[in-house]
This record gives C-alpha cells, sequence and structure tokens, in this order.
C-alpha cells in the first residue's frame, strides 16, 4: 500500500467521501446500529450537503487515494464542544473496510494532527462499543478523559467517550 497518496480534499471528493463513510459506519458499527438505520441512509442528500458546504475554512479534510480511487479520509477542526475554545477535534477517521488496518489512519491522523497542531490538545469523540478505534487512538496517543456523552441513531442510544491527546506526545503516529 505504499502507492497510496495522502492529500487534502477537494469537492469533487464529496461523492467518494460519503461512500467512504457510509461503508466504514456500516462495517465497523454493524452490530451496535439496526440495519434499518443503513438502508434508510441518505447518501444523494449527504454528498449534496457536503458539495453545497463545501469545506470550511479552518476545517481539515484529507482522503487516501488508492489507484485514484479515495478509500479513506479524515476530517478535523475546532473542538464542536461548547465551552471548549482552543481545543481541535477529529471529527471523524474511516476506511473502506478492505483498507482497515492497513496504516492508512496512521498516516491521515499524522496530517490530521499537524493540522491542528495550533490547538495544545486535540479530543475524538467515540463509541464507546466501538470494535475497531481504541486501539488505533491508542496507539496514536488518545487516552480517555472522562468525557461522556450519548448518541441517538437508528432507534438505539449509543454511549461515547470523549479521548484527549496533548500536542507534542511522543506517540508516534506515522507508520
Amino acid at each position: 500500500m505504499s502507492g497510496i497518496l495522502i492529500r487534502r480534499a477537494e469537492a469533487d471528493d464529496a461523492e467518494a467521501i460519503e461512500n467512504v463513510r457510509f461503508e466504514g459506519w456500516r462495517h465497523t458499527y454493524r452490530d451496535l446500529i439496526p440495519e434499518a438505520y443503513f438502508t434508510a441512509w441518505d447518501h444523494a442528500g449527504y454528498v449534496w450537503m457536503r458539495r453545497r458546504t463545501g469545506f470550511p475554512a479552518g476545517h481539515g479534510v484529507f482522503v487516501a487515494e488508492d489507484a485514484g480511487r479515495v478509500v479513506a479520509y479524515l476530517t478535523a477542526g475546532p473542538c464542536r464542544d461548547a465551552g471548549s475554545p482552543g481545543v481541535g477535534e477529529i471529527w471523524a477517521v474511516y476506511a473502506l473496510p478492505a483498507y482497515i488496518g492497513a496504516g492508512l489512519g496512521h498516516r491521515l491522523m499524522a496530517r490530521g494532527l499537524e493540522h491542528l497542531e495550533r490547538f495544545p490538545r486535540t479530543v475524538v469523540w467515540m463509541l464507546r462499543d466501538n470494535p475497531i478505534a481504541p486501539a488505533f487512538y491508542a496507539a496514536v496517543g488518545f487516552r480517555a478523559d472522562g468525557g461522556r456523552r450519548e448518541l441517538y441513531l437508528g432507534g438505539v442510544i449509543l454511549p461515547e467517550i470523549r479521548l484527549t491527546r496533548l500536542h507534542g506526545d511522543a506517540a508516534s503516529v506515522a507508520r
């Protein structure tokens, strides 16, 4: 997978990013979220919204491209939590199922953290029962900080936990 390019996303990537998001969610959360949620997924609506809103200034959207095809992405920017000025946030990092575990998350995370280096710390919210993400986030230096909230999707309540990483942490993110 050494021929994979990590680059800043462009508006034309909206549909590919949405495809990765859908496939990544379906694969990762298939045992947590009812299938009806995925059946009702408004792919065209999400693509339209991404194209319409674009990528706001200060937000970083990066993609991993294999032979011209977007296979993973990461989004990052200022923390969306109320009362958290001066904190960065990794909003999402997903890959197509065939690329999970191939090191793309580490490479994308390196770009995302570089984008957020103006912040002293970065947070990420993760579903508590996510079967894939805990080991990945630990490997790149994120640690649970006690933050908790709930997300309601597909008729189920999904507990989330917040993880924090201080910039300058010695954990290596690039592979």
